[in-house]
């Protein structure tokens, strides 16, 4: 991406407050005022036009080079923006700290010193950043050996100190481990995987090593990282839906645990209560879908104490729709699911344009539509989808996107563009590396479409792919969640629609 694209995207990033914060300190100094002129006008652009910035500032030097100026002008908003945030998380207060604490060590003021150190190991401590903490313990040893201070301490004192040491070590050990765990199971969630990448992770990951892991001794954040990682286990790797599931609510039952929790711990327990909404919506388990979303419901009341959760907040707010919908779309409750979709048409989300439960939203509406019989409204949803490009787009919704595309045109007798759309789609799972069994069951539902003319043979055919596709339910389940494939065409074998079957679903 060129440098001008790079500053626009990132201008457009800001919120107003954080763009009035940088005006305000590029104006304090003269020299920068070239920047802020070049900012305001950029700040009404949509797209980065060389042309027409040239135009604007003919009478300008920095024009004559503008790939300098777009990178100056970048540097020094990110720099302002580090100013900006700099008090807003512990996860930034943390390396200014050290930062101010080697300045004030270099010009021998120690008392300073002592105090960063006890500021910095108690918010480190309190909120388990262990590699903080061994940091702002070598601080403290330097200080101590520097001043002489505390030269003849006992030896209890200093077993202490050597066992802190070794605690923090062994929990900067277990985060190394659950971070390697974590990275491999992590693309699994993001957009497609495949039999070839699980079978990889199979081998590398072993079960019994993650299993051993709970033994050792971790914080309460640490606890939580570790169940989920067996749930993402589990679920992506093992196709255990149960058990992932079991793990998923023993990472909730620690993140109650917490005491004097976070901005971060109410975004995780917000993270996981979502995802036990969609695995019970999979699993047919009604009643606790309604536990999570309830609970869910409540987190902002239950983190009240918290002055910067409105971010979060506003975040849950946008994604309990969303996951409402999906729900109701699960069970065919069409009247409930109309409530919604006509709450989006009416209010349009100012928030996360870009984030996967957006795109989600689009998805669940066009399926919703389908539910209903309305293919142009469906078609209508879906193109929103297929038009954002592939780089913007989450591929697990794209992927969604071309199934029900496939499915609604069926639904039309589009026998004429069918096999092209076969071709298209076939192409599509064999760029990605997919060769699951229902997919190849799917094609063969299209195919038998195209083949035979008769109801009688087409009937027989998908009552033959019915029967197979159930022996592959929990593998459609992990990869093809947000359409009921088997419902489907158990309504084309009925002759009936799709959301009576969905209803007659059995409700744990």
């Amino acid at each position: 991406m060129k440098s001008g694209d790079i500053l626009l995207k990132l201008i457009h990033s800001l919120t107003p407050s954080e763009k009035g914060y940088f005006k305000r300190q590029a104006s304090l100094n003269r020299k920068d005022s070239k920047q802020l002129r070049l900012f305001d006008f950029l700040c009404h652009q949509q797209v980065y036009d060389t042309k027409l910035i040239v135009r604007k500032f003919e009478k300008e030097d920095f024009v004559k080079n503008l790939r300098i100026i777009n990178k100056a002008l970048n540097e020094a908003i990110l720099k302002s923006m580090r100013a900006y945030h700099s008090q807003k998380s512990v996860q930034r207060i943390l390396p200014n700290l050290l930062l101010d604490i080697e300045f004030a060590f270099k010009k021998e003021l120690y008392d300073t010193c002592d105090e960063l150190v006890s500021k910095g190991l108690d918010l480190s401590i309190s909120h388990e950043f262990p590699k903080y903490t061994l940091l702002f313990r070598h601080w403290k040893s330097r200080i101590r050996k520097r001043t002489l201070r505390d030269y003849q301490m006992n030896v209890e004192a200093l077993d202490k100190e050597k066992t802190d040491y070794l605690y923090d070590i062994q929990q900067i050990e277990n985060e190394i481990h659950l971070f390697f765990w974590e990275s491999k199971l992590i693309g699994l969630t993001k957009g497609l995987n495949n039999p070839l990448v699980q079978e990889e992770l199979n081998e590398s990951i072993h079960e019994k090593e993650v299993l051993d892991f709970k033994e050792k001794d971790m914080s309460v954040m640490t606890k939580f990282r570790y169940f989920n990682v067996c749930g993402l286990y589990y679920f992506y790797v093992k196709n255990d839906n149960e058990k992932a599931y079991e793990y998923y609510k023993n990472g909730l039952a620690h993140l109650d645990s917490q005491e004097n929790a976070t901005v971060n711990v109410m975004e995780n327990h917000a993270n996981v209560l979502i995802t036990l909404m969609s695995n019970a919506t999979y699993s047919n388990k009604y009643n606790d879908f309604y536990k999570f979303r309830e609970e869910l419901e409540n987190l902002s009341e239950k983190y009240a104490y918290l002055k910067k959760r409105e971010t979060s907040k506003v975040k849950v707010d946008f994604i309990i729709p969303i996951i409402n919908l999906m729900f109701y779309n699960h069970f065919g409750e069409l009247k409930k699911g109309a409530e919604i979709v006509e709450t989006f048409k009416k209010k349009k989300a100012k928030y996360f344009s870009g984030h996967y439960f957006n795109f989600l939203k689009y998805y669940m509406v066009a399926y919703h539509e389908f539910l209903k019989g309305n293919t142009d409204d469906a078609f209508a949803e879906l193109s929103t989808l297929l038009m954002v490009p592939s780089k913007e787009t989450n591929e697990r919704i794209a992927y969604h996107s071309k199934v029900l595309t496939l499915v609604l045109h069926w639904e039309l007798d589009n026998h004429k563009y069918l096999p092209n759309m076969l071709r298209s789609f076939t192409r599509y799972l064999h760029k990605h590396q997919r060769t699951f069994e229902f997919e190849r069951l799917f094609l063969r539902c299209f195919r038998a479409k195209v083949k035979y003319r008769t109801k009688s043979e087409l009937k027989k055919e998908m009552q033959e792919i019915h029967k197979e596709l159930l022996l592959n339910k929990e593998e459609l389940i992990k990869e093809l969640p947000y359409f009921d494939l088997i419902a489907w065409i158990q309504s084309k074998i009925e002759n009936r629609p799709i959301y009576e079957i969905l209803q007659e679903q059995e409700r744990i």
